[in-house]
Parts: C-alpha cells; structure tokens; sequence
C-alpha cells in the first residue's frame, strides 16, 4: 500500500488509477476474509465518490483494469478469467473484488534465493 502498488507474480504491477480503484475495493474484502464473512460490495455511486469519478467513468475504469488483468494473466500466468473472476458487481449492489481472491505478502511472490 505504501508504494500505491498491487503487485502480481509474474511481475504484473497495477498502478495508478488502477491502484485506487483496487484500493477502493481491498477494504471490504479484507474485512469479509477477516471475519469470515461475505465480501460486500460498494455501490458504484459511492465508489464513483471515492474516485472523485463519475458512475460512466467508473464503469469504463472497471472494464480497463478487468482487460488489463485478464490479458496480463492470461499471458504471464496461463490464467484466464472470467468477466466477474476479479472484480464483481451485481446489479443494484455495486462492486467488490471477487471472494475468491487471496492476499499474500510481497515477500511470497518472490522466488526464493
């Protein structure tokens, strides 16, 4: 978080306004992990808010960063997601990193020496 960075192994790095718009993300589902609960999810006026964006923008911002993922994965990693596999959004509901998505430490996506 320091470095305003999500990084993924294989060296794929989201920045920027990618970066906050994971960001925006990360906290619910942190807290559903946390707590073993469902992941909530934002409703897209608020994170439309909280990206100082609005609700048009922030659906073109979700597309870009979910092509973004899909094609860098699919080529570093050999993974290929589905259109809800990163971030989801249910209608009426909003947005929210899928659930199935796990969180390591810098440290683990390094080879070890």
């Amino acid at each position: 978080e320091g470095d305003k960075k999500i990084l993924f192994k294989g060296e794929f790095v989201l920045e920027g306004t990618n970066f906050k718009l994971f960001n925006a993300l990360l906290e619910n589902h942190r807290a559903g992990k946390k707590n073993g609960s469902e992941v909530a999810f934002v409703l897209a006026s608020d994170l439309a808010d909280v990206l100082d964006i609005d609700e048009p923008s922030l659906r073109q911002q979700v597309g870009r960063i979910r092509k973004s993922v899909n094609e860098r994965l699919a080529i570093d990693l050999g993974i290929v997601f589905g259109t809800d596999d990163f971030i989801e959004n249910k209608q009426r509901k909003g947005y929210r990193l899928n659930p199935s998505l796990r969180e390591v430490l810098k440290a683990d996506l390094q080879p070890p020496n």
